[in-house]
């Protein structure tokens, strides 16, 4: 029995085997699925969390036009009131002062420089006032922030989800969802070939020791022998060549 699976190696190994499974399962799972709904899929994710990101600042300062005043006015009030500047020196510098408020918030530092942005000199005459408009401004613009990306994510779902339903209704046509399962089979075919250039690549870094004997044995590295895919994948790696361009 071991006879025959090392004769079985030395023509197709393991490796080669794992590579033609993952791209059945790419052709399967892509005419299953068809390529609109994997373009979707992937824009939703991507496109939607990268787009929410870049608009919501701008965002932010619309929501700002409505919920700016109720949410500054409630956290300035909330500081002002609050035991932690009690201790401020309306004669001392109202920079540190405010470093020292923030931490005994326990905020983390990278949220401290944020709201310290907020802290304006001409506010120095009044100490306190400086502090909590720095607190009201800065902890409002992160909430506006945060909603204004939610809401921005949660409308592109939104939009996603109705482009959905309408591929569905599509797919019902027989000649459309041929289309989209062929195409949708070539887009999961080279997704995966990408993801199985990335795992060869990292396996490049085994270069000695009881894996890289694996690889030697079941892809006949080195060698003009047997089904050459996985081989080629490890020797071919198109991802070790574009790192070795530029690094």
């Amino acid at each position: 029995m071991i006879f025959a699976l090392a004769s079985i190696q030395r023509f197709i190994g393991i490796m080669d085997i794992s590579v033609i499974i993952l791209f059945l399962v790419a052709i399967l799972i892509g005419a299953l699925i068809g390529f609109f709904k994997v373009i979707l899929k992937i824009a939703n994710v991507l496109c939607g969390f990268i787009f929410s990101l870049v608009f919501a600042e701008r965002f932010s300062r619309f929501l700002g036009l409505f919920l700016r005043k109720p949410i500054y006015n409630h956290f300035y009030s909330k500081v002002s009131n609050s035991s932690a500047l009690s201790g401020v020196d309306e004669t001392g510098d109202a920079k540190e002062q405010l470093a020292d408020v923030l931490s005994n918030y326990g905020l983390p530092k990278v949220l401290s420089k944020f709201i310290s942005k907020y802290y304006s000199p001409s506010d120095a005459s009044n100490v306190k006032h400086a502090i909590c408009n720095s607190m009201a401004s800065g902890i409002t613009k992160v909430i506006l922030t945060v909603l204004a990306f939610c809401i921005l994510w949660i409308g592109l779902t939104i939009i996603f989800f109705i482009l959905k339903k309408t591929i569905d209704g599509l797919r019902k046509n027989e000649g459309f969802r041929w289309f989209d399962g062929i195409m949708g089979s070539i887009l999961m075919v080279f997704i995966f070939f990408v993801i199985i250039e990335i795992i060869f690549f990292v396996f490049t870094f085994a270069d000695s020791g009881k894996i890289y004997n694996f690889f030697e044995l079941d892809m006949r590295l080195g060698s003009h022998k047997g089904f050459p895919l996985a081989r080629w994948f490890y020797e071919k790696n198109l991802v070790k060549a574009f790192m070795d361009m530029f690094f």
